[in-house]
């Protein structure tokens, strides 16, 4: 933290040192006066109230850090794409916060910009739909379409056995989150990761729900292992390392070729990909060059 690293840097560097054998990495608060302790009660109220309740007293012991670097990050991994109004491509679909933030982000979030653009997004979301609201007329619902969507809701609760919602949570991180598929990818081990996300979508007919809490569990682990597919395709495609995002055959920020966002559409039951250019010529600040820049953390686990 002294050199004011970004998160994701940090996080990079916490795995390789652990896989490289240096570990366990430690948070030392030694050193911390009894005012600085004070401050981090005030501030962060409720991670200091875990320790007390724990007895640890960070200012005679070290506490260990694991790097998590998941599937769904803060930055880097995409989300709704919306305008400057909060409108997706879909009349009468608006998105605001951590849905949808990445565009204005880029790869990275400084501190305060979260809660800056939940504000602002949620208030313009807001405005957006109410002005939309007002000049459009009600529209006649498709039946058809509601008697199939109802009956994919809730078809988990007709199975009295079958595969439970943590099942599908527990084996869609067991194959994303270890750090040879997360931190560091190649282009082989996320074809493994795609293949195994198929596997694990093909049961998803067979989850069960014998209550509405788990019923509310087996459509969001739907979407989670949905969700874990787009972000894996989108990481196949781009081959360069970006922020977070790290490839181990293209160890570099490549802007020549990859200054570009990568949109994702359903196509039929398929997912499409397609490239944008960021249009960095509309931007005052721009890359002093366009040369390719090594990633800050390299690591080869291997294919």
């Amino acid at each position: 933290l002294m050199e004011r690293s970004k998160l994701c840097t940090l996080t990079q560097a916490f795995c390789k040192e652990v896989l490289e054998g240096r570990g366990p990495i430690y948070c030392d608060m030694r050193h911390f006066s009894p005012e600085d302790f004070a401050r981090l009660h005030r501030v962060i109220p409720h991670a200091m109230r875990i320790f007390d309740r724990a007895n640890i007293d960070l200012s005679k012991r070290m506490v260990e850090y694991s790097a998590f670097n998941g599937v769904f990050c803060t930055s880097g991994d995409g989300g709704m794409r919306v305008n400057t109004h909060c409108e997706t491509s879909v009349p009468g679909l608006y998105g605001a916060g951590a849905a949808t933030k990445i565009l204005p982000h880029g790869t990275y979030a400084v501190g305060g910009l979260n809660l800056a653009y939940c504000c602002v997004s949620g208030y313009r979301a807001g405005e957006s739909a109410a002005r939309y609201a007002v000049v459009t007329e009600r529209r006649p619902r498709d039946a058809d379409q509601a008697r199939v969507l109802q009956h994919e809701a809730f078809a988990p609760t007709g199975r009295e056995v079958g595969v439970t919602p943590d099942q599908v949570f527990d084996w869609v991180r067991e194959v994303t989150v270890p750090a040879e598929h997360s931190t560091f990818k190649h282009e082989k081990r996320i074809k493994k990761v795609l293949a195994r996300l198929e596997e694990i979508k093909s049961s998803l007919d067979e989850i069960s729900a014998p209550n509405p809490h788990d019923l509310v569990k087996a459509n969001e682990a739907r979407n989670y292992a949905q969700c874990a597919e787009l972000v894996f395709r989108a990481a196949l495609e781009r081959k360069e390392s970006r922020g977070q995002h790290y490839r181990e055959e293209y160890p570099y920020r490549d802007d020549a070729n990859w200054l570009k966002w990568l949109v994702l559409r359903r196509q039929d039951s398929a997912v499409g990909v397609r490239m944008e250019h960021v249009p960095i010529w509309r931007y005052p600040i721009k890359p002093q060059n366009f040369d390719k820049k090594p990633h800050p953390v390299q690591f080869f686990v291997g294919e």
